[in-house]
């Protein structure tokens, strides 16, 4: 789905446009890059003034509107293998909030987010196709930010590449300046930040980020700070898939998380996070490597299985293996409590961003699913009335 832009020239523009330069209108009043720029130029009417086609080298005038293409690469669009009905495990497809650029859905856990090898027909991908495809629209959604096959929450998909570029741009940024950050700083031994922690989880007194994820997690073990900031490097494991590992000898990307505690319990605690780097299970990683591992987690948790025999030789970790049903506890819960199977307790709550044309805030929440409310009452812990 290609995107139009337009922008009608005012007389106070034309100081910061050299007298209505239609290539410093794009750029300075539309906030077109230079690449978007010279695909319009080879598309039939990609950039025109009052209809009529126009070189990027030619002037208008206040009153006159300047129009722009910017087309979907069309090699991807489209081109997802569409499912329909029901999610994997039960439930339709949840459209937290949608505009003419962006798609929110609600992920749960246990699917996979795009295609990946062993899932070219299950992932939530195929299931956004097949949404479109039933409004007859032919649309390449391109994901925002993933979340873990265990983690349930928020999902962000750009709509058209103009919008994707423009919000992945945006996290870049923030991930390129906080690891800048982090290779400057000092650490205590125990890998936790030796500076004064905000009340609210957050891991500085600075803006709110063009994109800013709000984690929940319930983590083994009681948690006696109200609020930490976890900082260390991460790093894969030679010959082995899908579990990371910290390191201490500098090679690593930089991560860092901040977390507040909401509630305690004597073998638990509930949490809101926020990371500044978008690592491969960095929440998982940082939490157990404090030793508060998630509970659930069946790779960096306390009762994580070793794996064994061909899987041992070949280091292949499975996230969310079949497990045999815990026995039934005295008070009812644990029927409730592990109905989507074993996975780490993490939910992306809240999704809050610059709708990537208008700029307009948006804050978009994702309801808490049963199993992690249900996991919390097992440990005597409540999360109701916290999004």
């Amino acid at each position: 789905m290609e995107k139009v832009l337009e922008y009608t020239l005012r007389q106070e523009d034309l100081e910061s446009t050299a007298e209505g330069l239609v290539n410093l209108i794009l750029k300075n009043c539309l906030r077109v890059t230079g690449h978007e720029i010279s695909r319009a130029k080879y598309t039939p009417d990609g950039i025109t003034v009052d209809g009529k086609q126009t070189r990027v080298s030619e002037r208008m005038l206040p009153g006159q509107t300047l129009r722009v293409r910017l087309p979907e690469d069309p090699a991807k669009d489209g081109k997802m293998l569409p499912q329909f009905g029901d999610l994997p495990g039960g439930g339709p497809l949840e459209v937290l909030y949608e505009d003419d650029d962006v798609l929110l859905v609600n992920k749960p856990a246990g699917i996979v987010v795009h295609p990946s090898p062993g899932h070219y027909r299950d992932t939530m991908a195929n299931y956004i196709a097949g949404y479109f495809q039933e409004k007859g629209e032919q649309t390449a959604c391109r994901i925002i930010g993933r979340l873990d096959k265990e983690t349930s929450g928020v999902l962000l998909y750009a709509k058209n590449r103009a919008a994707a570029a423009r919000l992945t741009r945006g996290r870049a940024r923030q991930s390129e300046e906080t690891s800048k950050d982090l290779s400057g700083e000092q650490k205590t031994s125990n890998g936790l930040s030796g500076r004064q922690k905000p009340p609210d989880g957050r891991s500085g007194a600075k803006p709110l980020s063009a994109y800013e994820r709000t984690y929940f997690a319930l983590a083994e073990g009681f948690i006696p700070e109200e609020n930490g900031i976890v900082e260390n490097r991460m790093d894969s494991i030679p010959d082995v898939l899908l579990k990371r590992q910290i390191t201490e000898d500098g090679s690593g990307m930089p991560a860092r998380t901040a977390y507040q505690v909401l509630q305690r319990s004597e073998s638990a605690t509930l949490l809101k996070l926020h990371i500044d780097t978008g690592r491969t299970h960095q929440i998982r990683l940082q939490m157990a490597g404090i030793g508060h591992p998630l509970v659930g987690d069946t790779i960096y948790g306390s009762d994580a299985p070793d794996i064994q025999g061909e899987d041992a030789e070949r280091g292949h970790y499975v996230s969310m293996p079949d497990r045999p049903t815990p026995p039934e506890t005295a008070d009812g819960i644990r029927e409730n409590a592990v109905t989507a199977g074993p996975r780490a307790m993490l939910h992306a709550g809240i999704l809050e961003f610059d709708q990537p044309f208008s700029g307009e805030r948006i804050r978009i929440t994702a309801g808490f699913p049963e199993d992690f409310l249900q996991k919390c009452l097992y440990y005597g812990l409540s999360a109701d009335g916290i999004l």
